[in-house]
């Protein structure tokens, strides 16, 4: 089992090895406005997700889905999960469908704005079908795990449903100064 470590830097979170990926990654940025509305709604100390799915970059949902650059969150709040039990093809297969969502448009992968709305007034069930906001994609924990269940999360109940299933563990946490 490997024991949680807490990163003192950025750089240390990039040079994770390809091997130890994905990893699923909570965020909450403590400069935004935003952020703080999310967390504050959600009740949570989270108010981002994304993956963690090469050395170096997160896939996640801005305005489209993108890859965006480690460096970029070093302000930001982070919480690195894994699988402890995933075999290769588990994995594989993750990072398959994440690059597979990279590679189309922004057009197809734009953010729900209406799932936003939705949420804001406590009706989780609006949203598009067409679209996503950043905790839809926890989803992608199911193409290796029956046992994700939920349904139109925020960033903290994924965080919550995690830490009460063993077979995940969290490999790090940021802080930022």
């Amino acid at each position: 089992m490997t024991q949680e470590v807490i990163c003192t830097t950025i750089d240390e979170i990039e040079s994770i090895p390809q091997e130890m990926l994905p990893m699923l990654v909570l965020g909450a940025n403590n400069m935004s406005f935003l952020s703080w509305a999310i967390e504050r709604r959600t009740q949570s100390h989270y108010a981002h997700l994304m993956w963690l799915h090469r050395p170096g970059f997160f896939a996640t949902q801005d305005l489209w889905y993108k890859e965006s650059p480690v460096s970029k969150y070093k302000g930001v709040r982070l919480k690195l999960w894994y699988n402890k039990t995933w075999r290769q093809q588990d994995k594989i297969q993750i990072l398959y469908r994440i690059n597979a969502e990279l590679e189309k448009s922004k057009w197809e992968t734009r953010y729900d704005f209406l799932a936003i709305l939705g949420q804001l007034i406590g009706k989780i069930h609006i949203e598009s079908p067409w679209s996503n906001i950043c905790s839809d994609w926890a989803n992608l924990l199911k193409l290796s795990d029956p046992d994700y269940d939920l349904q139109h999360p925020s960033p903290g109940d994924v965080n919550q449903w995690l830490k009460e299933h063993p077979k995940y563990a969290c490999y790090t946490r940021y802080l930022p100064d």
